[in-house]
């Protein structure tokens, strides 16, 4: 049994078993399918994706625990790394464009004002 505190918790006993899941300390049951994905680029969290579907009380009743967080540097569309264009004027930032070469995802920061 997971304790209270912690926010996720797979236990998983090998290969062929099926993976126990307590999200904020309950336990999930009826899971249909669990992805968890966690990625980091240095010594501190970056990128987690987590999603555990299952089925309530009846088979209608079909759920969704939805967790995501992402870095700057990881595109949230596909995933994939992002390329980051710096323009300086002055010896400061005043522009950031950020664009991933996976999916075309752009992203522009005016950062002039700072």
């Amino acid at each position: 049994m997971a304790d209270n505190k912690s926010l996720i918790v797979i236990e998983l006993e090998n290969e062929d078993s099926i993976p126990r899941v307590f999200y904020e300390g309950e336990e999930i049951n009826r899971k249909v399918r669990i992805l968890f994905e966690w990625e980091t680029k240095t010594d501190k969290p970056g990128k987690m994706n987590l999603e555990v579907k299952h089925y309530g009380e009846s088979i209608s009743d079909f759920k969704t625990i939805k967790l995501s967080k992402n870095d700057d540097s990881i595109c949230p569309e596909c995933g994939f790394d992002l390329d980051t264009k710096t323009w300086i004027a002055d010896k400061k930032v005043v522009f950031e464009e950020h664009k991933c070469k996976n999916c075309g995802y752009k992203r522009h920061n005016d950062v002039s004002e700072r």
